[in-house]
């Protein structure tokens, strides 16, 4: 590491030493050894920015990038002419912030967005910062899945690579990643055998618990297949034939040889 690191990427380390350590542990062990690296960019790091910054603000983008300051993740997208649309999309005019206050217990999030003319995630992230949370179990149940979803980095970052960072069907650019085994059903699987209930919000999870469901999910997640990067209108026609949710390997090999 002493020799190369300096003049080298990280993703060339990981192969001189074999593929033995990983990526975050590299860079852990170079800034314990106080040595540091050149601002080499890896073709993996550029996908990963070609890939998720227009759709995810710079701080988001620090857990894909963990070896990356947000400075420099700004800089080398402005290298490649990508632009983010996800920062436009955090400003709230006073009168929409007052429309989602007066509504948000009567109208679902997609029909706020569709009024104030925004997407349904960013009226989510709004609602959250404002702290209005929906108070009913099925509410808390896809709260508690997104929390798992967005905090499922790594397992993203595999899948892409398994995919060679392309829908597996067409070849082309993807836009969305497919849990050939579904997320819910991993899920269930987790709170089951961790003995935890449905709460009514978020809130009344304790941080031991959101940390023990997290860790269990990516553990018994690993018994299961990568996902597959698709592009999005053939992920919905997989969707429109077996649905959303419960989603099984036999459906995806099925689907394969229908499509």
């Amino acid at each position: 590491m002493k020799n190369n690191y300096t003049y080298n990427n990280i993703h060339n380390i990981c192969k001189l030493l074999n593929n033995k350590f990983s990526y975050i542990a590299i860079t852990t062990k170079a800034s314990k050894l106080k040595i540091s690296c050149r601002n080499f960019w890896s073709e993996d790091e550029d996908n990963i920015l070609k890939i998720y910054y227009p759709i995810k603000t710079p701080d988001n983008m620090l857990a894909l990038l963990p070896s990356r300051n947000k400075k420099t993740i700004i800089q080398r997208a402005m290298t490649l002419g990508i632009q983010n649309i996800v920062t436009k999309e955090l400003w709230f005019k006073s009168e929409d912030i007052e429309f989602i206050k007066n509504n948000w217990k009567i109208m679902t999030d997609e029909e706020i967005g569709k009024h104030i003319g925004r997407a349904k995630h960013a009226i989510v992230d709004k609602r959250s910062q404002l702290g209005l949370s929906r108070q009913n179990g099925e509410s808390s149940y896809n709260n508690l899945s997104e929390f798992v979803r967005r905090n499922n980095v790594e397992w993203k970052h595999k899948s892409m690579q398994h995919s060679n960072y392309k829908c597996v069907i067409t070849g082309e650019r993807f836009d969305e990643i497919h849990h050939i085994y579904g997320l819910n059903l991993i899920l269930n699987e987790v709170l089951l055998h961790l003995n935890i209930e449905i709460k009514n919000t978020m809130d009344d999870y304790s941080e031991d618990q959101l940390s023990s469901i997290l860790y269990t999910f990516r553990d018994f997640q690993d018994k299961y297949p990568l996902g597959v990067c698709l592009k999005k209108e053939i992920h919905n026609i997989f969707h429109s034939i077996y649905g959303f949710g419960n989603n099984t390997e036999k459906q995806w090999h099925e689907f394969i040889l229908q499509y």
